[in-house]
């Protein structure tokens, strides 16, 4: 049975392709025997899955960054600090849209965020995040997705935001449909 650093995999390791590949990336890397430029894997597994397809433009953006922040931090990889600021920089994502991105990665099992740190942050706490592969679980469980796909539904619902329809007919419909009420809400 192959070995990580003195322990043998873990039945949960060695089932997760997509995990142990990219450790054995990051070791190629931190070794300095992988000689390629700086990039991000997404496999087709993930490209391909239900989860995926259900993501906003701007989770599949945000979900990029932890893959390219998680590639770039070689101390601790299940310690990933992904800052509003940092996405507004690097990927122009304002601080609503981007917590909008996390709500949908944390549901539909992207990522995970297993703590909150007393440490710098806007408030004095920073959000520590991990990479997850609960989204697996969703292929095959309709209930499970129904249900990450409401907990959007309750988020949005909480702020008082309405989702797009995803085509261009239907967004063009829906803008139309929804321009007369809100020049009526706009009037005195």
């Amino acid at each position: 049975m192959p070995k990580v650093r003195g322990r043998e995999f873990t039945a949960q390791e060695k089932d997760d392709f997509i995990l142990s590949s990219l450790n054995a990336a990051a070791r190629k890397k931190k070794h300095g025997k992988g000689n390629e430029p700086p990039h991000v894997r997404l496999y087709d597994a993930v490209r391909d899955s239900k989860a995926w397809r259900a993501l906003s433009h701007a989770a599949a953006r945000t979900y990029l960054e932890f893959l390219y922040v998680w590639w770039h931090n070689m101390k601790d990889k299940k310690r990933l600090n992904l800052s509003y600021p940092w996405l507004l920089e690097h990927q122009g994502i304002c601080m609503q849209t981007a917590a909008r991105a996390f709500t949908e990665l944390d549901a539909l099992g992207f990522i995970e965020r297993p703590a909150i740190e007393d440490r710098g942050g806007l408030f004095g706490r920073i959000c520590i995040y991990r990479l997850s592969q609960r989204w697996q679980a969703l292929e095959h469980d309709p209930a499970a997705m129904r249900k990450a796909l409401l907990t959007i539904a309750a988020y949005d619902k909480a702020r008082k935001r309405q989702r797009p329809p995803g085509d261009i007919k239907r967004l063009i419909k829906w803008r139309t449909d929804r321009a007369p009420t809100e020049r009526q809400n706009q009037s005195p």
